[in-house]
């Protein structure tokens, strides 16, 4: 877990503060953070950098939000997310979150034949132009619930600052343009 600015730094400023998490692993159990004993540890934790640092206006995850990438887990992704998001609205205001995929956000049965390394050099830049290359499917389709559950997260839940996202080649590949 990371937190934006220096701790130097005034709470008054009009800077921009993130949080940034990484590998939750979210299986159909939930997380730490859906457990009493460490969640109250973590929401201290919270508290305390917020006090530091200032209110959290977006939420970086970097990767491997799900154990195993599948629709259901991302349901219980939602939640735990969900639940991060409200109890940091209570500390300031409402935090937007912006995340990208990582190895356990795919599903691997989805992903067919992958290409193997001997091939891979001679179909790099194939798969990079031709959005209907099977590699590019296959890469698409690993991450299908993963694109899904993100466009319905920035549907339905937005923060208190704008985001502009622009998609880019790869799924979960963007460039994210924040207003504050």
């Amino acid at each position: 877990m990371g937190a934006g600015r220096h701790p130097r730094e005034p709470t008054t400023m009009a800077g921009l503060g993130w949080l940034h998490l990484s590998d939750l692993h979210v299986g159909t159990t939930g997380t730490l953070w859906q457990r009493p004993q460490y969640r109250e540890e973590i929401e201290r934790d919270l508290v305390w950098l917020r006090d530091r640092v200032g209110a959290f206006d977006v939420i970086l995850v970097a990767g491997d939000l799900a154990a195993t990438g599948t629709e259901t887990e991302y349901g219980v992704v939602t939640e735990v997310l969900a639940s991060l998001q409200d109890f940091l609205a209570r500390l300031g205001p409402r935090p937007a979150l912006l995340a990208v995929p990582g190895n356990h956000d795919l599903v691997r049965a989805a992903a067919g034949v992958a290409p193997k390394p001997a091939t891979w050099e001679t179909k790099r830049e194939v798969f990079f132009e031709d959005h209907k290359h099977p590699f590019r499917r296959a890469v698409t389709a690993a991450f299908t619930p993963f694109l899904q559950w993100i466009e319905r997260w920035h549907r339905e839940r937005p923060g208190n600052v704008e985001v502009a996202l622009r998609k880019g080649l790869l799924p979960g590949d963007f460039v994210a343009t924040i207003t504050k």
